[in-house]
Order: C-alpha cells, then structure tokens, then sequence
C-alpha cells in the first residue's frame, strides 16, 4: 500500500476529508496494477452518484512540493483518467500561477492550487474528526513481516482497493463478498478482532459501491429485472449467466479438439461447474439489494460504514445503525454463517 512522505500525506488527508465533507466516498492510496504489476496508484479516489442513473469516478492527483511541475501533472492525470476510464480528474498543486488553471480548463482537468491548498489547511484543525488517518489506518494491520504470517490483511486491502478501479462491477463485487467473508470468519478467531471488524466495515463499504455502480443503469426498472440482474451478477460475475456459458463451452469444445481423449471430462466439468452456479444461495442478496428502498441507500450506506473503519472510537457490529445491520445479516445468511456470532 503506497503512501507518500510526512508532507504528502498531510495534504492528502486534508484533501481526503474536504471530499468527504463534499458527499463524495474517498479512498486514498489506491493501487493501478496491470497483470501483477504494480504500475503506479492514485493519491485518491473518488466516487459521486449524483442522480439515480448517473455516478462520477474522479482521480485525484496530490502534490505538495516546492517545485510541484504542474503542467506536467496535469498532462499525467489527464492521461491516467483516459486509460482509467474514469468521468474526471482533478490536479492539487501548490503552485499558484494563473497559467496552470487556464491549461487544466483547456484540457478538462480542475485544478485546486496553492491559494486554494492554504485556506483549506487554515480551515482544518488537522484532527482528522476523530478518524484514523491512512498511515495510522494501515499500522493497525501490524508490521510488514508480522502481517505477512498472520494472513497478509494489508496485501488483501490492497488488492481490494485496486479493483475499485479494474472491477468495480460484478466481479469485484464477488471478490469483495469473499473478502467480507473472511475478515468476519477473522473477527472471531483472530486476536486482532478489532482490526477485523474495521476491515469487513471497509470491504463492505466497497462491495456497496461496487452495486451501486452496477446497477446504476438500472435505476427505473421493475424490482423483478432488477433482482434477476442481482442474482446473475452474484452467480456468474460481470460476463452473465449467456457469456458464462460460452465460455465454458469453448473450453470443452478445445479440449474436445486438442485433447479428444478427456471429451466426456470436459463436458462433465462444464456441466458440474453450472450446476455449482446455479447452487450458490443468491436469491437472499438479490431479493434484499433490488428493493428500492435498499438500492437508493447503497451509497449512503457505504459512506457511513467507511466512516466507522476510520474511526478512533470503534463500534462493534451489534451496535451499527438499523440498516448496517440488516445488509451485514443478509451478507451472513449468504455466507450461511449464524447472525449471532458477528452481529454481538
């Protein structure tokens, strides 16, 4: 998890916190990989849902040097939005030349300059309002060699964050699942409980915004097609139930051909893995998450259980609002894990 030096990192959070105090759902550090590859992260990431059908993804690029280069950020940020495929971006520099602004508004680009940066660090307190900032976040999961014995939680946290950015639809919404999954199987074995709860508040966080993205285009459908789409999206990932299966009878129809002898082994795979689709339990996530009054939340609801991640002052599952606990029930009878054993 990339973070940036003791000045860097200020900024970013007096950044991260104007955005949240905005209405956006913020998340700093956030990796851009490609194939394994780390190539480089954003500073912070932002999410809007403006309207029921429309939603913005925003980079935001954070230097705070003596010699920031600001035309040259503005041209990189403008490229990694492009290739991102993020709606905008935003460049925060300390310089405070006129020309800087006038080349991001040729090139779409907002930029927050140096006057800018001054009054918003005057008007902090710098107290983060009771928040963990990122770095004190990130040392809650332990040492690097530490962490790495006990399950490399900060690798997992990495991961799911880059995949806001690669997979923010039905298959990172899957992958999030899991990783709910196992922080709450940890919260109650690990000696780091606090931690773990913190942590499947945070992938839900994710996992709500995933949804709410996803079916963004569906805003103003019936329940029912609503639902269907759930259920088909929580079974067979961003691809669909007709994509899914060609696929696997492409795989089988190779197979068929380059290896003649394994034929009936190839359909008989293909066959077990439907039927093991078709298995999972996901008319419980589809019937709660379709319903208006749950779909127009997702983002709301997001943005609290990120809150409470970050907070100093923990709150344990059993005593989360009403609705953080009605998703983290439904979450547990997917998983088909008792309600009791988290929600205490």
């Amino acid at each position: 998890m990339a973070l940036h030096s003791d000045k860097g990192s200020k900024a970013e959070e007096l950044l991260r916190d104007y955005f949240l105090d905005s209405g956006f759902f913020a998340v700093r550090a956030v990796p851009v990989m490609y194939e394994g590859v780390d190539i480089t992260d954003l500073d912070i990431w932002l999410y809007l849902r403006p309207s029921p059908i429309s939603r913005e993804r925003v980079s935001v690029d954070a230097k705070n040097k003596s010699t920031p280069k600001a035309l040259e950020r503005i041209l990189w940020a403008k490229g990694l939005q492009t290739i991102l495929g993020l709606e905008r971006c935003i460049v925060a520099t300390t310089d405070k030349r006129p020309s800087v602004k006038q080349y991001g508004v040729q090139h779409d680009v907002l930029v927050l300059d140096g006057s800018f940066l001054a009054r918003l660090a005057n008007r902090q307190s710098g107290d983060n309002r009771g928040r963990f900032t990122e770095e004190e976040f990130v040392e809650l999961l332990g040492t690097g060699r530490d962490d790495k014995l006990l399950g490399n939680w900060k690798g997992r946290i990495t991961t799911a964050r880059g995949q806001l950015l690669t997979h923010l639809e039905f298959d990172g919404c899957n992958s999030w699942l899991a990783d709910v999954s196992y922080f709450i199987e940890q919260s109650s074995i690990s000696a780091r409980q606090e931690t773990a709860c913190r942590l499947v508040y945070l992938v839900t966080a994710y996992l709500l915004i995933g949804l709410d993205f996803s079916i963004r285009t569906l805003a103003f459908e019936e329940v029912e097609v609503r639902r269907k789409a759930l259920e088909d999206g929580f079974r067979y990932g961003s691809r669909g139930r007709g994509r899914t299966e060609d696929a696997l009878s492409l795989a089988t129809q190779l197979i068929a051909t380059y290896a003649p002898e394994s034929k009936a082994i190839g359909t008989k795979l293909r066959n077990e893995l439907l039927r093991e689709f078709e298995k999972m339990p996901v008319e419980i996530l589809g019937e709660f998450f379709s319903k208006n009054e749950n779909a127009r939340e997702l983002f709301n609801l997001a943005r609290s259980l990120e809150s409470r991640a970050y907070s100093r002052t923990f709150v344990s599952p059993g005593n989360l609002e009403p609705q953080a606990q009605a998703v983290f029930g439904v979450l547990l009878d997917f998983f088909g894990i008792d309600r009791r054993t988290f929600l205490k």
